[in-house]
């Protein structure tokens, strides 16, 4: 099994994967993917494309770049070097609109968008992640095996269509009600998770306490097999 990610951050989502025997393959334009080639983590591309091709079939592509432009240029660049049915994941704080937007341009060619809000539950990548991410049925297939290695036990959930990852963040961010978005009259993926966070009652002291919190409860409500 293998993944590539451009855009490496604290390269603790790379060290989870690997440390789960996933070959991934890795750009990142600070140089982190050099030096986690050194620990063998790694292997290191010369660019998004190169990841890109380089991939087997279903291709899954997880790009954390910051949100907007960058991001937008990204799947630019990687998207031709795609085929129907591979993976192209959003890690970034984008907007869920742009998810949206994004993953319907996408389908068109028949390649699938998932936009994810990861939160880590400690500085150490044995800790692992916590992984909320919105996408097609099929696309949530192919990315719950990595999903599975990245969070603890009952620590991700296929929150609902593209879009519903980052709605999340938003939330976590404090950055959209759901009562607001549907004022606006918004397509936004509301969920039984965005409402428990929403509505305050579910604690935590980090993002990650809060959603290992609420996705406990919804964990056994998915369509995927835990």
């Amino acid at each position: 099994m293998d993944i590539g990610i451009v855009g490496l951050s604290d390269g603790n989502v790379a060290r989870r994967l690997a440390h789960g025997r996933v070959n991934v393959l890795a750009f990142d334009a600070d140089g982190l993917a050099a030096t986690l080639a050194d620990e063998r983590v790694v292997v290191a591309m010369p660019t998004a494309v190169a990841v890109a091709r380089a991939l087997s079939a279903p291709r899954v592509v997880w790009m954390n770049m910051t949100p907007g432009f960058a991001t937008e240029v990204m799947i630019q660049e990687l998207w031709p070097e795609l085929a129907a049915g591979d993976v192209i994941v959003d890690a970034s704080g984008a907007r869920y609109e742009d998810a949206q937007r994004r993953g319907a341009a996408l389908a068109t060619v028949r390649i699938h968008f998932v936009d994810c809000t990861i939160a880590p539950i400690a500085d150490d990548p044995d800790h692992g992640h916590v992984l909320v991410f919105g996408a097609d049925p099929a696309a949530a297939r192919i990315l719950a095996p990595y999903a599975r290695i990245l969070a603890p036990d009952k620590g991700w959930l296929h929150g609902g269509p593209v879009g519903a990852g980052h709605y999340i963040r938003s939330i976590l961010n404090g950055g959209a009600a759901v009562d607001e978005a549907m004022a606006r009259g918004a397509a936004a993926p509301v969920s039984s998770l965005a409402l428990k966070l929403a509505s305050g009652r579910v604690r935590g002291a980090t993002q990650a306490e809060r959603l290992l919190a609420a996705i406990s409860e919804d964990f056994g409500d998915q369509t995927l097999p835990p």
